[in-house]
């Protein structure tokens, strides 16, 4: 009698003959070797819990190693597995699979943080608002989700400036998820106002009228092109880019420049690739106060595994793992511009 193999998305990993039984599915790059990688000397049994990172693609994600490492240090008996779903079908068949196995939550990334709210039994305050899940808790047969971003970014703000937004100005640049999650998190805590500026008119009003509807009267809207200024963000307690200006793949490019800050202004870009953006060395410059992006992936991160585990997780841990992870790859990156160097 051939053995039929569970309906998980990992049944090509533990039954190979069946490699093509969860379709649209798979744990990344499941050799032996990579599988050590992310979960060290730690052998699961059945009483482990498993946590798992659903989105595509995943081969740079860090959460793996954040978590992981956690695990191990703290002495629990989880492990963080990353399982590439590459099509929307696959989605609820995945949900729907879990609750047979030792699975306690997962943490969702692009493409799925919207599509998969259809599949939950609830949603907490930030997910309703924000419209997007990038945590899952599976307790007692029910999936909650949650938007830990603004949570993250709270955190991180604290952490950095030793203050809250509690009767500031704050300027927002952006209004996509990351601008929805952190706008309605610095509003709850105490924000005087927020103004919105973005590229897309009816993407902007839409959030505005969104944070309206919960903080009447505190929110505005700017238009990037025709409306904002160089100069203007100077009136602003707080200025915060949600945007992927800057990033790696734009590090010589800024939507601010240096007329746009002055001494002691509170300046955060939630870009964590370069660690300082441009925008960051304009505003560090004009002696503005600055945060990178480093803070929220952790704390974001942190949140969610509280959600999991009721426990604290290791936070210097965190921050010593994505500072190790950075470094390596900055390592390889100056050796391969010094090896082109040498072909020229």
């Amino acid at each position: 009698m051939t053995e039929k193999p569970p309906p998980f998305p990992v049944a090509a990993f533990f039954y190979p003959s069946h490699g093509t039984a969860f379709e649209g599915v798979s744990v990344l790059k499941y050799s032996v070797s990579l599988i050590k990688g992310f979960q060290g000397s730690f052998i699961p049994t059945v009483n482990t819990k498993y946590i798992g990172l659903l989105g595509y693609p995943l081969s740079k994600s860090l959460s793996p190693k954040l978590h992981n490492a956690c695990f191990r240090k703290m002495g629990l008996d989880y492990l963080y597995l990353p399982l590439e779903v590459r099509d929307e079908s696959s989605i609820k068949r995945v949900l729907e699979s879990m609750v047979y196995f030792n699975f306690v939550g997962f943490n969702v990334t692009i493409p799925w943080k919207e599509t998969v709210i259809q599949y939950l039994d609830e949603l907490d305050d930030s997910a309703t608002f924000c419209g997007a899940v990038n945590t899952i808790s599976l307790k007692d047969g029910r999936l909650i989700g949650y938007n830990t971003d603004g949570v993250g970014f709270m955190m991180s703000f604290l952490e950095a400036f030793g203050e809250t937004p509690l009767g500031k100005s704050v300027l927002i640049l952006g209004a996509g998820g990351s601008a929805r999650s952190i706008s309605f998190q610095m509003l709850a805590e105490g924000a005087s106002s927020i103004t919105i500026v973005n590229r897309s008119v009816e993407r902007g009003e839409r959030l505005v009228k969104a944070l309206d509807e919960k903080f009447p009267g505190r929110v505005s809207f700017v238009p990037l092109r025709g409306g904002f200024k160089h100069g203007m963000a100077r009136d602003f307690d707080i200025v915060i880019n949600t945007t992927s200006v800057g990033m790696y793949t734009s590090v010589d490019e800024s939507l601010l420049d240096e007329r746009d800050f002055k001494p002691g202004q509170l300046v955060c870009d939630i870009v964590y690739d370069p660690p300082i953006t441009k925008m960051l060395a304009c505003a560090r410059a004009k002696g503005a106060r600055i945060l990178s992006g480093k803070g929220m992936l952790i704390h974001q991160a942190a949140y969610a595994f509280k959600i999991w585990v009721g426990l604290e997780p290791d936070i210097k841990l965190m921050f010593e793992v994505f500072d190790s992870h950075f470094l390596r790859f900055a390592r390889l990156y100056e050796k391969d511009i010094k090896r082109k160097k040498t072909l020229i």
